[in-house]
């Protein structure tokens, strides 16, 4: 058996050093790609902190996780007006925003299979 917390904790260390090297290696212009595996992980141990330390159900958690990312790419569009970006940084809501939330929701699903 394994333990949450220590998972949890491993979770967010790991997405705050991938998230870290990302941005300032500038990986979104190198490998476009990371955002997906980066909003995976991110979905995971964002679900993971609102179970395992917060304890809530899993149901508040995905919605949780809905209304996070909801929030986030909102912001990020609106920040995309106020601070100028790279081309391959603007933010769009289709289809970027909905892939960004699928991946996010997958990666709460691969949490939630997990520590069931």
């Amino acid at each position: 058996m394994f333990n949450k917390q220590k998972l949890t904790i491993i979770l967010l260390a790991i997405s705050i050093v991938f998230e870290t090297v990302t941005r300032t290696r500038d990986w979104f212009y190198f490998y476009p790609w990371i955002d997906n595996p980066m909003h995976f992980l991110w979905g995971a141990t964002i679900f993971s902190i609102l179970t395992v330390f917060l304890k809530l159900s899993y149901r508040y958690a995905f919605i949780g996780i809905v209304a996070k990312q909801v929030i986030w790419e909102s912001l990020e569009i609106i920040g995309d007006q106020i601070i100028p970006q790279p081309d391959y940084m603007l933010d769009i809501l289709w289809p970027d925003g909905i892939q960004d939330t699928i991946f996010d929701m997958l990666g709460a699903l691969g949490a939630y299979l997990f520590i069931k």
